[in-house]
């Protein structure tokens, strides 16, 4: 969605507010893009958060001019009082400065009027209990965690005031910890310290008392900005200022955010069950391809994929999923058709090797200690006709370790040479820059070393299994290895199969791998040529998977920003 279309609509949201009718209006632009706002990233939270804003805006349902107004409620229940307090019935509340949580409180609707929590609603204390008079019997004892689902109870035989109790029906509300009300739904119960019973006036609509303290709850949060819950005492919680519509509003008004939040409900169920299609589906068919004996099984699971393409990619989980099976194919040998003129991986092995006795004998490399070959019965999976199963010492040339400069040398930190650690290796195929340099200094007098372009930097520890191909020159640190393979290898191919790999490290604190270990991995080598086309094949996959993530996120970004202009724009 463009800037100007953004522009157009919130003028647009902004007439519609200023006019008679914005209350209808704007109830009706929230519903008409129902579905389509729910698909946005937190889309359905963020609707029901509106739903309880408008509902308690009065942006939510017509006033109705007939309607009591909440004014005469109030002083009803003010006189009423007043003739308790004068009867020594109940004591005189005393009044504090009102305690604005909503902001949004301005111009009330017609009928409407401000007023304290205290004024309709009444705070009972729960009650707490010493350790012996929690049993195993007797009347239930609600604890939050009941209030959430929890299912182990304490009872009480104890004989306790009627305030104490609560039934079923009855609006509580927790304040430590999980903060927030509820319509108790259970039998007659004891509830605990840290939850109030709320008794309503004839005022206030029990279903509306409980969703403009849902509302509530939600500022409350917002202020505590998810570090600690904002300290609500009793006496706070009864000066926050509310608004109160007409009760027959009220009544329409809770009508009204039952039926949205219902939508809610099945809109929610329904990206569920959708969710968990897709991914049975996806996993389903991924794992036929990966699976498939022959290439008609192999091209049965393709047509799956091919027709159920947009349903099946449609989030960045399932594109996630197809990046690892597009991997996991090509070093199976599933991804690019075999030829059977290429030059078998044995030979290229033998050739790989013939060289590095050269190097050695040359004086160029070291000689490395030999290592055993593969088994038939070690080998993870079959390979294709003209591979071979290796290890991944087989076609290295050349392995180094790096080291870290002394922190306190300044003469060895903000040079000019490249010092790549754990934190550079991040998402990116290539490694080109780094977030620290070093001096020569600092290479001639520590464990550093350079690693020129064009090889693998692969880590070891702290980030275990991370791996980039460095396009500049680069020193790296102790976690890291600098991995230089034969010329007549792929590097792309081995990237692939690294990323494609789940190395698993060993440590009671740090998990890591051994130089031996790495270099006695299993490694699935196909004839080069097929590694070319392997990598071609993947290149172009990948593209298609950046595209999709791309779609993917434009459609979550457009429903994102036509969210926030609804939400936000109408009835502010």
């Amino acid at each position: 969605m463009s800037n100007t279309n953004n522009k157009h609509n919130k003028n647009n949201i902004d007439i519609i507010c200023n006019s008679e009718e914005k209350t209808q209006i704007s109830s009706d632009i929230l519903t008409t893009n129902f579905e389509t706002l729910a698909r946005a990233k937190g889309g359905i939270p963020k609707l029901r958060e509106t739903i309880l804003r408008l509902a308690v805006q009065g942006c939510l349902v017509p006033q109705d001019p007939e309607d009591e107004p909440a004014s005469v409620l109030l002083e009803k229940i003010a006189t009423e009082k007043a003739g308790l307090v004068k009867e020594g019935k109940i004591k005189a509340q005393k009044r504090e400065k009102a305690l604005i949580l909503d902001p949004a409180i301005g111009v009330l609707p017609q009928g409407w009027n401000k007023c304290l929590l205290c004024d309709v609603i009444e705070l009972i204390n729960g009650r707490a209990y010493k350790r012996s008079e929690l049993l195993d019997e007797g009347t239930p004892i609600i604890r939050i965690q009941n209030l959430n689902k929890g299912d182990s109870w304490y009872y009480s035989d104890l004989n306790l005031p009627e305030k104490n109790y609560c039934e079923k029906g009855d609006l509580l509300f927790a304040w430590s910890a999980t903060f927030g009300p509820y319509i108790w739904d259970g039998p007659k119960a004891i509830y605990h310290y840290h939850i109030w019973k709320l008794v309503l006036q004839d005022a206030i609509d029990k279903r509306y008392a409980f969703y403009l303290l849902q509302h509530l709850t939600e500022k409350v949060k917002s202020k505590s900005h998810g570090l600690a819950m904002l300290h609500m005492t009793k006496s706070n919680m009864e000066h926050v200022e509310i608004s109160l519509p007409p009760l027959a509003e009220q009544h329409r008004i809770v009508e009204r955010v039952d039926t949205l939040m219902k939508l809610c409900d099945k809109l929610e169920a329904r990206q569920k069950t959708e969710s968990e299609t897709r991914g049975a589906l996806l996993l389903s068919s991924l794992n036929c391809l990966l699976e498939a004996k022959d290439a008609a099984g192999a091209d049965t699971a393709r047509e799956i994929l091919k027709s159920n393409f947009d349903t099946l990619f449609d989030d960045k989980e399932s594109i996630a999923e197809m990046r690892k099976a597009i991997l996991q194919l090509a070093v199976q040998g599933r991804l690019a058709p075999q030829n059977p003129d290429d030059e078998p991986a044995a030979v290229l092995l033998e050739k790989i090797q013939a060289e590095k006795t050269r190097l050695v004998k040359e004086g160029k490399i070291k000689k490395q200690k030999d290592l055993p070959p593969v088994s038939p019965e070690e080998v993870p999976y079959e390979l294709p006709e003209g591979w071979i199963w290796t290890r991944f010492g087989d076609i290295i040339q050349k392995i180094q370790s790096g080291g870290t400069p002394s922190k306190i040398n300044p003469q060895y930190w903000d040079g000019d040479i490249f010092w790549a650690s754990v934190k550079d290796l991040k998402s990116s195929k290539y490694l080109n820059s780094t977030q620290d340099k070093i001096t020569k200094k600092a290479i001639d007098e520590s464990k550093s070393k350079i690693i020129p372009a064009n090889n693998l930097i692969i880590c070891v520890r702290m980030g275990l299994g991370k791996i980039a191909i460095n396009q500049i020159d680069v020193a790296i640190n102790q976690d890291l290895k600098g991995v230089e393979l034969f010329k007549n290898i792929d590097i792309n191919y081995v990237y692939n199969f690294f990323t494609s790999s789940t190395i698993e490290g060993s440590g009671m604190t740090v998990k890591g791998i051994k130089q031996d270990e790495l270099l006695n991995m299993f490694f699935p080598l196909p004839p080069l040529a097929e590694q070319h086309r392997i990598v071609e094949r993947v290149d172009t996959l990948m593209k298609l998977c950046d595209e999709l993530e791309e779609r993917v996120l434009a459609k979550e970004n457009a429903a994102e920003r036509l969210l926030l202009s609804v939400c936000d724009g109408i009835c502010v």
